[in-house]
């Protein structure tokens, strides 16, 4: 897939990503998710803008990424981003999303780790640590950012009459997340070997 053809996916994911939304916020059903608020446009310039963001680092420094790479990214953007709101609806959907979407994170940095003039075994490793790192900065982040705006990114809250009730603390979700994302990365770096070893030589 060629960088034009990189673009025209881009270009039409986000286009397809804005319209369902929107869409999604004129039935009563979607109200929640896609309700025309400062969060709604927020979600979408983080989204749109990530889609964008990773189609100019694959193209400058020339990563060739594959389809399945763009696919993973959306996915991660999708969930995380313009679902987020979900977060206050079902306890176990962050949880689904911490091992999820480091397997997906996983095989983006393995892809780039592959060229390297290492062995197999230093490239797994290698891979591991840097998503690792990763999942660290993101809790990072979400406590920087709950601490200027009171965001609740950390800890598990309940939508309520009176507000949001937190039933899980922020620091058992902080490091159940760690370990759901050590976990997932885990399993495919387990699953992509014995993938590889299968194959004929």
């Amino acid at each position: 897939m060629d960088y034009r053809s990189r673009l025209s996916l881009v270009c039409w994911g986000s286009l397809i990503i804005v319209g369902f939304f929107f869409f999604l916020g004129s039935t009563s059903y979607g109200q929640f998710l896609s309700a025309w608020n400062v969060s709604l446009v927020i979600r979408l310039i983080t989204t749109v803008g990530g889609l964008f963001g990773f189609y100019l680092f694959d193209s400058v420094v020339d990563l060739k990424m594959s389809l399945r790479h763009y696919l993973f990214v959306g996915a991660i953007f999708l969930g995380g981003v313009m679902l987020s709101p979900l977060y206050y609806l079902f306890g176990w959907y962050d949880k689904i999303l911490h091992v999820v979407q480091p397997m997906f994170l996983a095989s983006i940095v393995l892809h780039v780790v592959v060229p390297l003039q290492i062995t197999s075994r230093w490239k797994f490793f290698f891979t591991f640590f840097v998503v690792l790192g990763v999942l660290g900065l993101f809790e990072i982040g979400e406590y920087l950012i709950d601490t200027m705006f009171d965001s609740k990114l950390q800890g598990v809250f309940r939508k309520a009459e009176q507000g949001f009730v937190l039933v899980q603390g922020r620091i058992d979700d902080t490091i159940i997340d760690l370990i759901l994302g050590v976990l997932g990365t885990l399993s495919y770096l387990f699953f992509t070997v014995l993938y590889r070893r299968c194959l004929p030589e």
